[in-house]
């Protein structure tokens, strides 16, 4: 029974969309399906609520009022009490914008202690507002009699400063993602009408929302998305995992081998604007286990690597045969892709999305396929004055302080350094989240802020010539075939639909499939019969649906994830509940469930026999499983991702390993 069960103390942190703390927040914690609330009140300074005791396992929810409209709104996100005492953070629904108001000059009425400052070519007001130490919000509101929209401030206006004492901070800090000199340059993408790229020159402005004395504003996942609204709890660690760090899932899951397809027909945006000065708005903060954001690692160092955020990589190869092929990279059946060129890719996608490298891997070899249609060649000229592995432009090889001539002459292994450079340009790279994030960063640049896309964000609209230019996106029923609607936008479920196959048709074996030989081979790692191999598994997070783990098995350096069904912990059979944390011996088991291979470990220990089949096998959701551990390379909210790959990697560092010297030991490790 739940009373007899440990009590567990709890703190809830409550933080804005922007993952600041949300002071003064009226929220209601009851448990589930329960009338009355267990808390209710409003949150402190720092954001919390008052401490909460209750029995371990306890599922509960919460709702919040809309600081506006006063309606209590549940926030699409639950709590299972734990069995050790901490904080947990929970995401309202929407974040604050204040508006700035400055101390008087003492003595002058109406006149402000500031400074001023003439707009230069290439900044922003994201830019300013880092050299002042203010935020461009402040900016914004402070010169709202000249600026009308912070997209479109002029080189050459002169703006007002705030003193720096007399200004209020905003809560949404610096974006490490604005623009650093200059407008972004863009490179190239297909004519729908011809197949090849088609380019035009691409306004560099993205569009930030007017803030409003202490206006609270619903986030546009909240508007658009609510059903992707799933967040995991995240715990926090006081000394070492600062508020500002974590950072909440809430945009959906990626479904296996694909996140956001890529690929396509759009020609490039065209503008007859002048040239204007861009801010980056604050994004609402991503997941750091997006869809873009997950861990797909395998390679050939012997140290245990971790990331930012200490998820597990794999970092062993298991086939014996060069390193590049435990990679899996979509198109690596194509005859234009060599070893090199796959270890290169991996290279820099490591370097650019370390915490998510090889689901970024995967974006980039679809996106290469979509922009060279289909060639993987660095020559590819679209006849247009585009050129290459993302079709390079006069704009953008200036940018890169390079000539199109110069790239066009290039091997692919060597051009991909300037892919690369590309990327990080004006920090583009730290501003996408996503595969088709990836794709616009080539098409449209504009819209890709760094606060991740919703399908029913708009891309261009009818004011844009890029919007009629693109009758591929024209999704909407009827749209296509008049050209277009009289006040039509492209959104960007309409790019993913197009472009996806890019990915899809990557995925396939026969175009995943290496045929070409390698030059270089590492050995299957062997361990001595008369140890001990240690398989442990450590639980990380739990909810209402699964619970999510990391494997690791230190002699290999081996590491991956794993998702089991929820708790409570049970030893009774087809409870569809995972088993007590132990430690398990394991035997061979015939099944289907694992493809190819034709058999699972089963676990078995003195409470929990055999017969209850508790299997390793392939998935990616609870549905997959009915108490038996799941296996993937990356980790959505509720799900793993890669399964088959991570499961073959896995038993193959045990062929020549003894059956009886296989020990997995289970355990609670959550944060």
């Amino acid at each position: 029974m739940q009373n007899s069960q440990k009590q567990t103390l709890i703190q809830i942190l409550f933080v804005d969309l922007k993952n600041q703390p949300f002071k003064s927040l009226y929220h209601e914690v009851r448990k589930s399906g329960e009338k009355y609330a267990l808390s209710a009140g409003n949150s402190d300074a720092q954001g919390l609520g008052v401490w909460i005791k209750q029995p371990a396992g306890t599922h509960l929810d919460i709702v919040v009022k809309h600081p506006i409209t006063k309606k209590m709104i549940p926030v699409h996100q639950y709590i299972i009490v734990p069995d050790k005492k901490g904080k947990m953070r929970i995401q309202a629904p929407f974040y604050i914008e204040e508006k700035v108001k400055l101390q008087p000059r003492e003595g002058e009425q109406g006149d402000y202690l500031r400074k001023t400052h003439t707009v230069k070519k290439g900044e922003t007001l994201t830019s300013i507002a880092k050299h002042y130490g203010t935020d461009w919000q402040i900016l914004f509101q402070l010169n709202r009699d000249k600026i009308k929209d912070p997209d479109k401030i002029g080189v050459g206006e002169t703006i007002k400063i705030p003193p720096k004492n007399s200004g209020h901070r905003s809560g949404t800090g610096t974006n490490n993602g604005a623009s650093s000199n200059a407008p972004p340059s863009q490179t190239s993408s297909y004519s729908s009408q011809s197949g090849m790229p088609s380019r035009t020159k691409t306004p560099t402005t993205n569009t930030p929302t007017n803030s409003e004395d202490w206006g609270y504003k619903l986030g546009s996942a909240w508007n658009t998305a609510k059903d992707k609204l799933e967040s995991g709890i995240e715990w926090l660690d006081k000394t070492t995992q600062p508020v500002q760090d974590a950072v909440v899932d809430k945009f959906g899951e990626i479904k296996e081998g694909i996140e956001n397809a890529v690929s396509s027909h759009g020609t490039r945006a065209s503008s007859t604007q002048p040239s204007v000065v861009t801010p980056i708005a604050q994004p609402a903060p991503q997941s750091t286990n997006s869809p873009v954001q997950q861990h797909n690692p395998v390679s050939t160092t012997n140290v245990q690597q971790r990331g930012q955020t200490e998820t597990p990589k794999i970092v062993s190869t298991t086939t014996g045969n060069c390193v590049c092929q435990t990679y899996d990279l979509i198109w690596s059946g194509h005859p234009n892709v060599t070893c090199e060129f796959r270890k290169k890719v991996v290279e820099i996608s490591k370097d650019l999305w370390p915490e998510n490298y090889l689901q970024m891997a995967n974006n980039l070899m679809a996106l290469m396929h979509l922009e060279t249609a289909g060639t993987f060649s660095p020559s590819k000229d679209n006849g247009k004055g585009y050129y290459g592995l993302i079709q390079f432009g006069e704009e953008a090889a200036i940018d890169l302080k390079t000539t199109t001539g110069y790239l066009r002459k290039l091997s692919a292994v060597e051009q991909l350094d300037w892919v690369k450079n590309y990327f990080k340009l004006y920090n583009r790279y730290q501003r996408i989240n996503s595969f088709v994030e990836m794709y616009l960063t080539i098409l449209y640049p504009k819209v890709v802020t760094g606060r991740m896309l919703t399908d029913n964000d708009v891309v261009f609209d009818y004011q844009k010539k890029a919007y009629r230019n693109n009758p591929a996106f024209m999704k909407e029923q009827g749209e296509r075939k008049l050209g277009g609607f009289s006040r039509g936008v492209t959104y960007v479920w309409e790019v993913k639909q197009e472009i996806k196959h890019h990915y899809k048709e990557g995925e396939k074996s026969v175009n995943r499939e290496f045929k070409s030989g390698c030059n270089n081979s590492v050995r299957r790692p062997l361990a001595v019969n008369s140890d001990i191999i240690i398989i442990n598994i450590k639980r990380t997070l739990q909810n209402k649906e699964c619970t999510i783990g990391e494997l690791r098995i230190n002699k290999f350096n081996f590491s991956c994830y794993c998702l089991e069904r929820p708790g409570p912990d049970t030893i009774t059979p087809n409870m569809r509940k995972r088993i007590p944390t132990g430690v398990y011996s394991v035997k061979k088991h015939k099944t289907r469930l694992n493809k190819e291979l034709g058999w699972a470990f089963v676990l078995f220990n003195e409470k929990v026999p055999a017969s209850r089949y508790i299997l390793i096998h392939i998935g990616n959701y609870p549905k997959n499983t009915d108490g038996c551990i799941l296996l993937g390379t990356s980790k959505g909210n509720n799900s793993v991702h890669n399964s088959t790959s991570a499961i073959k990697q896995f038993y193959g560092l045990f062929e020549n390993i003894a059956i009886d010297k296989i020990k997995i030991q289970i355990e609670d490790d959550y944060k």
